[in-house]
């Protein structure tokens, strides 16, 4: 039971995980690999944990995550399943506030943030690529974090 809760609330790290295994063998592959993540890869994964939280899953539809947890609760009886399900949806927030904190805030601020100029070609419009370039007109060098020496 408890290794389903744990393993089906992780799946998105372990995406994470194994997108960042990934071998490209291609030259620009680092950078790119850099833009990818921050333009694409790490909002799927937030999504992905937005996914496992909603709360219209089904046990017998084929895109439920939880498919094994909620069947195993059904058999247990009603104390046992809102226990279960109150530990799976803890686990879920708390991995997810984790990922929010420790990755989308860097991907969502500066200097991160600049790959969007990098996600299209020029000749892409791309509202993304509008909006960074809107903060970066606004950015001040006083936000800049100093390097210490």
């Amino acid at each position: 039971m408890y290794l389903t809760i744990g393993n089906t609330s992780r799946g998105p790290l372990t995406h994470l995980h194994l997108w960042l295994q990934k071998h490209h063998s291609d030259s620009n592959a680092t950078w790119r690999k850099v833009v990818d993540f921050v333009c694409e890869v790490s909002q799927q994964i937030a999504r992905e944990w937005d996914t496992l939280l909603c709360d219209n899953h089904e046990a017998d539809h084929p895109n439920c995550k939880w498919s094994r947890l909620l069947n195993i609760c059904n058999r247990d009886g009603n104390e046992l399943e809102a226990q279960h399900r109150a530990l799976a949806v803890q686990h879920c927030i708390l991995q997810r506030c984790e990922y929010a904190r420790r990755i989308e805030t860097q991907t969502q601020s500066f200097p991160m943030a600049l790959c969007w100029l990098l996600w299209q070609k020029p000749s892409v419009s791309c509202e993304e690529r509008q909006k960074c370039a809107h903060d970066l007109k606004d950015y001040s060098l006083q936000q800049v974090p100093k390097k210490s020496s």
